[in-house]
């Protein structure tokens, strides 16, 4: 997790380095989790930050609360989303990642939609929430990012099916992990 949101943070850097209001919406698994650690990054280096989630989705997963107490730790703010999310420069969609069967509660449905509409660009952790990454499937609705930074693997479902008009132009970040 550290690596990942580490290695979205470099890649926020280098797409859109005048970014000073970014938007991170996190989930409550470890996609979420990433997208705090990208979340405490971008506060250390002075840029606005605001974490939302939805209601009653605070991180589940060990690894995620300690990513979230650290941001919080450092003096960032964590709400529950509403619908001011178009007040930042950039988006980061990290609510739900390889992890997705399609299943989303009404809560992180309409964080989804609320992403979907917030006329920003999108920068999505991993998968665009609400994308299948396993087959393309978008069984409800999605976000469209601009840009999405798959973790460790191509995800094949990114490349096929509905998946295609959410993912916008994939990247890879490998984490510095060995090949095998």
């Amino acid at each position: 997790m550290r690596r990942a949101g580490a290695a979205a943070w470099r890649f926020l850097l280098g797409h859109w380095p005048q970014a000073q209001r970014i938007t991170v919406a996190c989930g409550p698994g470890n996609n979420g989790g990433d997208g705090y650690v990208l979340a405490l990054h971008a506060l250390e280096s002075g840029r606005e930050v605001r974490v939302m989630h939805a209601r009653d989705q605070q991180p589940r997963s060990a690894l995620a609360r300690r990513a979230c107490a650290a941001f919080v730790d450092a003096g960032g703010k964590v709400a529950v989303a509403d619908a001011g999310l178009s007040d930042c420069d950039l988006l980061v969609d990290a609510v739900f990642g390889i992890g997705f069967d399609g299943r989303a509660d009404d809560a992180s449905t309409a964080l989804i939609a609320a992403i979907a509409a917030s006329g920003v660009e999108v920068f999505a952790l991993d998968v665009p929430s609400g994308v299948d990454a396993s087959c393309g499937d978008v069984p409800g609705i999605a976000v469209r990012a601009g840009r999405t930074l798959q973790f460790l693997g191509d995800h094949a479902g990114l490349a096929t099916g509905a998946a295609l008009d959410h993912a916008g132009i994939l990247s890879m970040a490998p984490l510095e992990l060995p090949v095998e």
